[in-house]
């Protein structure tokens, strides 16, 4: 399951929910344009994401693939583009798409999109390679004057800046991979798949021997540099990428390292109306001001080639302040540190000192953020990424800022530049604390309320900071919080959305939106273990979206073995989803994993048992279990199952996950051969744990990775509830020192987010779980279990609909199982009636529980 690149794009359509960009802007001017002008003479279709369609013919009649054009502009010149668009098709129609709207269009465009994506602000699907050639034509001759950025999985047709082109589907495929995302994947007229990636970067089908509108010296021909700056700099890795243009660590000509940054033109425009280059060179400018200050890279030159702009800086040592957290915070190393509220309190004091260097320069340094902060060995402050600063008494308002570490606008900290920069050293000092200030942008008042705790939590006085931030008082719990929440839950649904039914993590617009861990099916299971009650409206749109039979993919978490499941909980028929998942099971190539693979198929229908007794499901399950086993791995320290490069540790997708199944299996049928190879299979994870600073084992995300990951989705504590599980079943006691390693390599658990998968909530889950499989002393459990209570019902969002929590990135609230208020009220559930896990993962339905060992 993997997640998205980015939240941003979900957070402006709603101000309290994660969800669709499209929905920012309906119907959309540009939706409206085609309407007013073409729609008496073609099909214009709305609802297809962020596009219009004007389609000439029916959809099915265009070619299932081919040469495709895709126009851009800058935002000032969309409405002209759009206008030429439809003056040309009134000539002599074709089938075409369009941004739906000018703030589509400027979205598209920003650092955060889609590098395959950005820039199109037209698609047109010719007929054939001769019609493509004329209709580039037609729109190269009627747009010669407009500039648009170059998209990046194109070419230029030749001799204009607009007209683009590449080879593609016109059509997505039928299929969805194991995730549930659409396949890009078609056949074709030589027999081959071909898998339409849209990655950034131009590529050809195996059957397409050359590009036919390309000049031909310049097919695949580097960039003209008569600067030689890519010879003398030798790129040695891409630091990041972005629409923008990327960041690469270079050699220079002295041996010594450099950061070259490069801007594409036409991008990221910013609210002054600046784009990319534009503020590269003032970025350079300011760096030219500042030298010799020490507060800044060294400017070394400013270059352009081809049409990008290259600035190169010298690399400043260190570690950004966010990683410097992640490995300093107590928290973090997960042990008591005295040392650090002085240690943060000396970075905070540089990172003053720096702000007022600028300041005497001229210069407001106006985007203060953790990543932008650089920290040495020595502790030592510089400040990176000047391309967002202003001049001393400009309007704050048409620069780039980060949301949560700036001040709003019109409040007292916005009327004077000392002032704003004051406002982002006190927003680092809250980070050093307790770094969710996403969270202060979004819901101040359970900023404020987690704030206080973790301050509390770890001894370091506030000393005036919510003053100085502007925070709203804290205010108490609800009586019932529990009750409260799951009032929350059910006035977020919208039964009357075609689309979504509650509001949750955005990757169910990613895969799907009725799934047990993002979608509809694991919110109505909740509430109906929860308290019993699930509206017949909702179960309703739950089955009239499974009677429009989109594919769904077969998994536990996010396919039909899930939502089977959910729907024989709920008292209705699975509608043969268990059946067909398992079906898709036992043929093939398909992944071992819990959540999307054999294991969590297998779970679903040992599960389905246990609530129906049927002897079949029982079999079904028995047979994915001998899939499994025949298709293992071992590598002597255990068994494993072939998931994605890298290799996944953990619950959801790593050996621990089919560890479980194996396990729960093999007990619950006497079978102690299935119960040996679930031990075996716990053994691959548990021999990548690696000792932590407090004493502990710890587990990254991925076999070699480096950095600790502590969640139930990866890392230790997914790991450790296979353990424990374990422990729990057999009696098998040399799991007992393993697993108390691996509850203090969690050690002072506090995670960013509240919820299940990647949050507290399912730290909660591990900590029970072990606390029940381990001797009775268990205290110190209990003592981290209380402070992860009081930091989740901090986060709580309320209103007079109930309350709600923020999901992951904490940009907005989720209703979902993985991220959201579901997870987060199925944890407090466990917490107030004792008892086990709701969770599906080990196939214990509610009141059919039982322990061997």
């Amino acid at each position: 399951m993997p997640m998205i690149d980015s939240f941003r794009a979900y957070t402006i359509s709603d101000p309290q929910y994660y969800d669709r960009v499209e929905r920012s802007s309906e119907p959309g001017a540009f939706l409206e344009l085609l309407r007013e002008r073409v729609g008496d003479k073609a099909a214009v279709l709305d609802g297809v994401g962020i596009w219009a369609r004007c389609l000439d013919r029916p959809l099915t009649e265009l070619p299932e693939y081919g040469w495709k054009l895709h126009l851009a502009a800058r935002p000032d010149d969309l409405a002209t583009l759009m206008n030429a668009v439809i003056d040309e098709y009134l000539i002599d129609s074709f089938s075409f798409k369009v941004i739906r709207s000018p703030e589509l269009g400027l979205a598209q465009l920003a650092r955060w999109w889609s590098r395959g994506g950005a820039g199109k602000a037209v698609t047109v699907y010719p007929l054939s390679e001769e019609h493509a050639r004329e209709l580039a034509e037609r729109f190269s001759a009627r747009l010669g004057d407009l500039h648009g950025a170059h998209v990046l999985t194109d070419r230029r047709y030749p001799g204009s800046d607009v007209v683009q082109y590449r080879y593609g589907t016109f059509r997505k495929p039928p299929g969805i991979d194991d995730d549930g995302y659409p396949s890009s994947v078609v056949t074709g007229p030589d027999g081959k798949p071909w898998n339409d990636s849209r990655t950034p970067t131009f590529t050809l089908p195996s059957w397409v021997a050359e590009d036919p509108f390309a000049v031909p010296a310049a097919v695949d021909a580097p960039p003209a540099d008569p600067t030689g700056l890519l010879k003398r700099y030798k790129i040695k890795s891409v630091l990041r990428h972005s629409p923008a243009g990327g960041v690469y660590l270079a050699t220079g000509p002295d041996g010594a390292e450099y950061v070259l940054k490069e801007a594409r033109p036409h991008t990221a425009f910013a609210p002054d109306g600046s784009d990319a280059p534009e503020r590269l060179q003032r970025e350079y400018d300011y760096l030219q001001k500042l030298s010799g200050t020490g507060v800044a890279p060294d400017g070394v030159e400013l270059v352009t080639v081809w049409e990008h702009t290259f600035l190169v800086q010298s690399k400043v040592p260190g570690i950004t302040m966010q990683v410097w957290l992640s490995r300093n915070h107590p928290f973090a190393v997960g042990k008591p540190d005295p040392s650090y509220p002085a240690r943060a309190q000396t970075i905070l004091e540089q990172i003053r000192t720096a702000l007022a260097t600028c300041l005497e320069h001229g210069i407001v340094y106006s985007d203060v953020s953790l990543t932008n902060i650089m920290i040495d060995d020595d502790e030592t402050v510089r400040l990176v990424d000047f391309e967002a600063c202003r001049p001393v008494g400009s309007d704050p308002a048409q620069y780039p800022r980060t949301s949560g570490f700036a001040p709003e606008p019109g409040t007292a900290a916005w009327g004077s530049d000392a002032a704003y920069l004051a406002y982002g050293v006190d927003a680092i000092e809250a980070a050093t604390v307790m770094p969710r200030n996403a969270l202060l942008a979004f819901r101040p008042e359970a900023f404020s309320r987690a704030l206080a705790v973790t301050s509390r939590q770890l001894d370091i006085p506030l000393s005036g900071l919510p003053e100085r931030l502007g925070l709203p008082e804290v205010t108490e719990e609800p009586a019932d919080l529990l009750a409260d929440t799951l009032r929350g839950l059910r006035a977020a649904a919208t039964p009357e959305r075609r689309d979504r039914l509650f509001p949750g993590h955005p990757e169910q617009f990613q895969s799907n939106t009725l799934s047990l861990a993002y979608g509809a099916a694991g919110v109505l299971r909740a509430l109906h273990l929860l308290d019993g009650s699930v509206d017949a409206e909702c179960t309703d749109w739950l089955v009239a979206r499974l009677d429009e039979n989109r594919p769904l993919p077969m998994g536990l978490y996010v396919g039909r073995a899930g939502i089977g499941l959910a729907l024989l909980e709920l008292g209705l028929d699975d509608r043969g989803l268990l059946a067909g998942a398992t079906a898709e099971a036992l043929s093939g190539d398909k992944r071992g994993g819990l959540a999307t693979g054999l294991a969590g198929v297998g779970v679903a229908q040992l599960y389905a048992h246990r609530l129906t007794g049927s002897s079949e499901h029982l079999d079904q399950a028995r047979a994915i279990a001998d899939r499994l086993i025949d298709s293992a791995s071992d590598d002597g320290t255990g068994l494993w199952w072939q998931q994605a490069d890298p290799h996944p540790l953990g619950l959801m997708h790593g050996s621990a996950g089919v560890a479980t199944y194996l396990t729960e299996l093999g007990v619950a049928v006497g079978d102690s051969f299935l119960v040996k190879m679930g031990r075996r299979a716990l053994g691959f994870d548990l021999a990548q744990g690696r000792p932590r600073f407090n004493g502990g084992i710890g587990f990254g995300a991925y076999t070699g990775s480096s950095p600790f990951e502590p969640y139930v989705v990866r890392g230790g504590s997914g790991v450790g509830l296979a353990v424990a599980h374990h422990l729990r079943l057999t009696g098998d006691e040399t799991l007992v020192d393993p697993l108390w390693s691996i509850v203090r390599g969690v050690g002072m658990p506090f995670t960013v987010n509240p919820g299940y998968f990647a949050g507290m909530s399912g730290l909660i889950e591990f900590l029970l779980e072990a606390k029940a499989a381990l001797p009775d002393d268990a205290a110190t459990v209990d003592e981290t279990i209380g402070r992860l209570v009081e930091q989740i019902t901090s986060l709580r969002c309320e209103d007079a609909s109930g309350t709600g929590f923020p999901g992951d990135g904490l940009m907005r609230q989720s209703c979902d199982v993985a991220s959201g208020s579901a997870g987060v009220a199925m944890t407090l559930h466990r917490l107030q009636n004792g008892g086990d896990t709701l969770d599906v993962r080990f196939g214990r339905p509610a009141g059919v529980l039982s322990h061997a060992g």
